[in-house]
């Protein structure tokens, strides 16, 4: 009787064990051998790469960008980088020195609008939109916090082409901001 009993508790116990550790295994292999830790950040990236990716055609009819556009008599594209005072400040940083690089005039340029809410005066750009606190775009992406450009298209009123940089990629971020002057002349 005791034996039986160790061939129905012990066996299954022993086998979803194995299969536990197989299971660990296979996953540190697809990871590269990255703990769980360091396989996080990818995937935190990969969720802003779909919200990026979702964020594509959004209307925006926010009174204030609409009105800055009007001001600076933008009728084409734009591009436009958008962030938070909440943003990590180094990520803020490398996308606008990436910018500076580009354009050493972009502070002036009609044509390249940062957005930017939540903000301490201090950090307010020339020319750039300050939205006042609680007010959006209006896109889903906002709600991140996350620095990220986009091209936003005045005749029809919508956001192309949104890109989030990776402060680990900065090449992605050079490539991003060539393909977009190349494409619309900015």
């Amino acid at each position: 009787m005791k034996q039986r009993w160790i061939y129905f508790v012990l066996l299954p116990l022993t086998a979803i064990v194995v299969l536990e550790v197989l299971q660990l295994r296979n996953i540190r292999s697809i990871q590269g051998g990255r703990s769980d830790k360091e396989g996080f950040l990818p995937m935190v990236y990969e969720n802003q790469v779909y919200q990026a990716s979702m964020t594509d055609g959004q209307d925006v009819f926010n009174p204030l960008f609409l009105a800055e556009l009007r001001r600076r008599h933008v009728d084409r594209p734009v591009l436009v980088f958008r962030y938070s005072g909440l943003s990590c400040k180094a990520c803020v940083q490398s996308c606008l020195n990436a910018l500076r690089r580009l354009y050493p005039d972009f502070e002036s340029n009609s044509r390249i609008v940062t957005v930017i809410s939540d903000a301490d005066p201090s950090q307010l750009l020339p020319n750039c939109v300050s939205l006042p606190a609680g007010e959006t775009l209006g896109y889903d992406l906002e709600g991140t916090r996350i620095p990220h450009f986009f091209v936003y298209d005045s005749n029809r009123q919508q956001i192309l082409h949104t890109f989030v940089p990776d402060q680990s990629a900065p090449n992605a971020l050079r490539l991003y901001l060539n393909s977009i002057a190349g494409r619309y002349a900015i």
